[in-house]
């Protein structure tokens, strides 16, 4: 090391913050051949005067997630101990400086932008930032020594990072924030690291041995001999297709391209610039920009020709990382030098607008996926295959489409004024839409009836004139329903209640048996599929017909006509705790609804008024308030509702003249995060 600080003090000496040398050189841990220590004196003396941003481009650091689009840029600000947020809407920093560890290198977007993981070099750490929040969660996690950079696994579970001083990378578990396993042993000074798109490597830049190694992510070893590459090999970026690892050559201003399929490298190394020292690929593969820090430009690689297109797009006092946006019409670079970020637009390949200040010392750079995701809000309703034939659930308060293995099953029924006993089945297509639908089993009781499914078992309770009887059917492997068995009964006997399942207990609340009643029963099911007797647990708040249960999260909602919505806990036993109101329906009375839960949310759908709202299941239980959304395309009460993954399903029905065989879907609205 000693050699490195004379080089410094000789030919930098206006460069008083040495450490930052450190990050692009061995420790006293490597020994210093006359051929680097030539290297790094002639750097220096090429450079001497041009300021801090030459040193500060040795530690730089970026990755990028997949998303659909970027709002936010996270910048490591080194000298400041900071991460700076940049929102893309108005390229301003948004906030104050984040404060992190000892000068922060690289910082990296976990795959669903959460979180931001940011290297700590001086204080052998990671720091989590929460992007919701802005701030640091958590304890800082200890690594290796001199942490440069992080690449997460696509899932998100692991972050894979440099450790510099140790020639080592260590990993991650992201679920507990600590690391597990050995460090891998690598090439001397890790910088750059990627991950495959299929998870199952990780490509790492190693600085002074000047090669690549590659790591299998399952056994979380090195794999083959390591790839020689170029002078000083720092950044790595991998095409979206995986075929190529594209490396930095700071030491030779070229970049090579490695066949990830043999891990050799493939034709001459590119020329691309002074001091090449990072690399980002855009989102279609087409192009590969490159920041030069020896010229402050950024040259622009097309990956099909493996050449240099255009000019060199000038940028800030030494440009050290770039990073593309998702959308690709975008890369953000940040100027070392010039304590800033430069916008290039990639339509144009020019700079767009005025550099953005940042902290001191501006290196790693990360851009934040705006993730698409379902919900809640339900999209617009389509049709898919209709029922065999017009019907409304027994009760006309509707009742639970039951969809199990990926196939749809409604059972019974009325139509006008006949009792139906026939059940049929569809398949649930990959598109959300219904396959045709096929008769099975009947039911041994039509009319006033509930269904609940346990484990690969369907539940049928019946209720009207007076009958206590339950019967249970298996699935069989090709989705018919085998014959029915008469199991525990109810008593009393009793119509318009509602049932729920959750784990290995069934429910029933409320109802009409001689009079509107309130009481609770439950029983659980035995390992062949019967039912243990029915017992009594807490009784609703008040006496309840026409209304529905949903079971979810350790918690039964029961959803009234007139509006109330009750919660209460089920115990280990089976009971249920004490029943708590919480946010009521917006609009009351209603009638012949259905309810179910989907992803954290309670949804009521149907009934008369025509209705659909949803509303959040909280942590505490509670819910928060309801929220309307897409309304069906006509009024249907006693329609068999139900939920599938993202999809939701609306089965036949009755408008209070004509019943219906319509089927009706809608899934949850994609929104942006």
């Amino acid at each position: 090391m000693g050699y490195v600080m004379n080089a410094i003090e000789t030919y930098a000496q206006q460069i008083r913050l040495m450490f930052l040398v450190f990050r692009g050189l061995p420790d006293s841990g490597y020994a210093l051949t006359a051929q680097v220590v030539g290297a790094i004196s002639s750097f220096l003396r090429a450079w001497k005067g041009v300021g801090l941003w030459v040193l500060l481009m040795l530690g730089a650091g970026w990755h990028i997630a997949p998303a659909v689009a970027a709002p936010f840029v996270y910048v490591t600000n080194y000298s400041d101990g900071t991460v700076s947020v940049i929102d893309t809407a108005t390229n301003k920093v948004v906030g104050n400086p984040i404060p992190v560890g000892t000068y922060p290198y690289g910082v990296t977007i976990t795959p669903d932008g959460k979180y931001a993981y940011v290297t700590n070099w001086g204080s052998n750490t990671v720091s989590v930032i929460a992007t919701a929040t802005n701030t640091v969660v958590g304890n800082p996690i200890p690594v290796g020594g001199g942490p440069s950079e992080v690449a997460f696994t696509p899932d998100g579970k692991y972050a894979y990072v440099t450790n510099s001083s140790d020639a080592a990378v260590s990993v991650i578990a992201t679920a507990t924030n600590t690391v597990v396993g050995n460090p891998i042993p690598v090439g001397a000074y890790p910088y750059g690291v990627t991950i495959t798109p299929d998870g199952k490597y990780a490509y790492v830049a190693n600085y002074v041995s000047n090669t690549v190694s590659v790591i299998a992510t399952a056994t979380n070893t090195v794999v083959g001999n390591p790839i020689p590459i170029r002078l000083y090999s720092y950044g790595v970026a991998i095409t979206p297709d995986g075929k190529y690892a594209y490396v930095t050559n700071a030491g030779s201003n070229t970049v090579s391209v490695i066949a990830t399929a043999t891990n050799t490298v493939v034709g001459n190394p590119i020329p691309s610039g002074s001091f090449s020292w990072w690399v980002a690929i855009t989102p279609d593969g087409k192009y590969a920009y490159v920041t030069n820090g020896g010229s402050n430009t950024v040259s622009v690689i097309a990956t099909a020709t493996n050449t240099v297109v255009g000019n060199p797009i000038p940028v800030g006092d030494g440009p050290s990382v770039v990073a593309i946006t998702p959308d690709g019409k975008y890369a953000y670079v940040t100027n070392g030098g010039s304590n800033t970020v430069s916008v290039i637009a990639t339509a144009t390949n020019t700079v767009v607008g005025n550099p953005i200040p940042v902290g001191r010392g501006p290196g790693g750079v990360a851009i934040t996926p705006i993730v698409s995701e379902a919900g809640p809000r339900l999209a617009r309703w389509k049709q898919t295959t209709a029922l065999p034939k017009r019907s409304a659930a027994g009760f006309l308060n509707g009742q639970q489409l039951t969809i199990v293995g990926g196939r749809a099953y409604v059972f019974g029924g009325r139509n006008a004024n006949k009792t139906l006993t026939d059940v049929y089945f569809s398949t649930v297509n990959a598109d959300g839409s219904l396959g045709p639908w096929a008769p099975t089993t009947p039911v041994p009781f039509s009319f006033d009836q509930a269904v609940v499914t346990v484990g690969n078992h369907l539940y049928l309770i019946t209720g009207a004139d007076g009958s206590k009887a339950v019967y249970y059917a298996p699935i069989l492997a090709d989705g018919s329903v085998g014959r029915w068995i008469p199991t525990m009964p109810l008593d009393p006997s009793r119509q318009d209640f509602a049932a729920a399942a959750f784990r290995n207990f069934i429910y029933v609340s409320g109802g009409n048996s001689g009079g509107t009643r309130d009481f609770v029963k439950f029983t659980s099911v035995k390992p062949d599929g019967s039912l243990n007797p029915w017992m009594t647990t807490t009784p609703l708040p008040q006496p309840i017909e026409g209304h529905t249960m949903v079971a979810t999260r350790g918690r039964l909602y029961v959803i009234a006509p007139i509006g109330a919505v009750y919660y209460a806990a089920i115990n280990t036993d089976g009971t249920v705790g004490n029943w708590t109101a919480t946010s009521s329906l917006p609009a009351a009375p209603i009638s012949g609804y259905s309810t179910f839960k989907l992803n954290g949310y309670l949804y009521l759908v149907g009934g008369n008024p025509n209705s659909t709202y949803y509303a959040p299941i909280q942590s505490d239980g509670t819910l928060g308030a309801w929220q309307p959304t897409t309304l069906l395309p006509a009024t249907r009460l006693g329609a068999r509702v139900g939920a599938y993954k993202n999809f939701v399903y609306v089965a036949g029905g009755y408008d209070g003249v004509n019943f219906f065989k319509s089927v009706f879907y809608s899934s949850l609205a994609a929104r942006i995060r």
